[in-house]
């Protein structure tokens, strides 16, 4: 599918660049005219491929481009994304209150943005409301998560 944009786009440019370029005169007209019919061919090339029952879907899958990620590309996104993660709920939680609350986020190793359960690691000062409460925020703000406190 690129190789066939990129080739409309070649031959449109090259007949803008030729047009530009070449004098005005009878041979003119005819250029141009070739032109328009070689711009017709690049357009209708890949239909003749497509009339057979496969030919849709390996035009398509062979044409296609493959975005590869490195392991070392895929690590930082996803610390980036759990960073992101852990700063908004810090922000809510000093939003509701809990300025000195100290936990961990542990996310699922296999994907991204799974969290598997989160850890309170300063809860004893906390009320049983204060507690509940938490407990809302991070039902309202995690998900259905696993919460420990130690």
């Amino acid at each position: 599918m690129t190789a066939w944009l990129l080739g409309i786009v070649g031959v449109v440019s090259l007949g803008v660049l030729i047009e530009i370029i070449m004098p005005e005169g009878e041979h003119s007209k005819y250029i141009k005219g070739i032109f328009s019919i070689i711009v017709v061919f690049v357009i209708v090339s890949p239909f003749p491929k497509l009339m057979t029952t496969d030919g849709v879907n390996n035009y398509f899958s062979n044409e296609s481009v493959q975005i590869e990620m490195d392991e070392g590309s895929y690590e930082s996104i996803k610390t980036e994304y759990h960073n992101k993660i852990k700063d908004n709920f810090d922000k809510i939680l000093q939003s509701e209150g809990f300025d000195n609350i100290r936990y961990k986020i542990y996310f699922d190793d296999e994907y991204m943005y799974n969290i598997e359960n989160i850890t309170i690691l300063s809860s004893d000062d906390l009320s049983t409301q204060e507690l509940e409460k938490l407990q809302d925020l991070i039902e309202k703000y995690l998900g259905d998560v696993k919460v420990i406190r130690s």
